[in-house]
């Protein structure tokens, strides 16, 4: 993904969560962000490939592999 003009970005996996972030969740109910059980509502892991500044605003554009 470009993100701005310079910042570029490549999503590598969805988020599995863990127990150890439940305090982070109203009544410590993480599973909310389980790909299996809510799709779309993951978290993802990302790899910074072109570091730089965005701001609100800025466009996204996915760059197919």
């Amino acid at each position: 993904m470009k993100i701005g003009s310079e910042v570029t970005i490549k999503i590598s996996s969805f988020y599995e969560p863990a127990k150890n972030i439940s305090g982070s969740f109203m009544y410590g109910k993480f599973s909310r962000i389980s790909q299996k059980l809510f799709p779309g509502c993951s978290r993802l892991y990302a790899r910074v490939l072109n570091v730089g500044k965005i701001k609100v605003g800025d466009t996204i554009e996915i760059i197919p592999s």
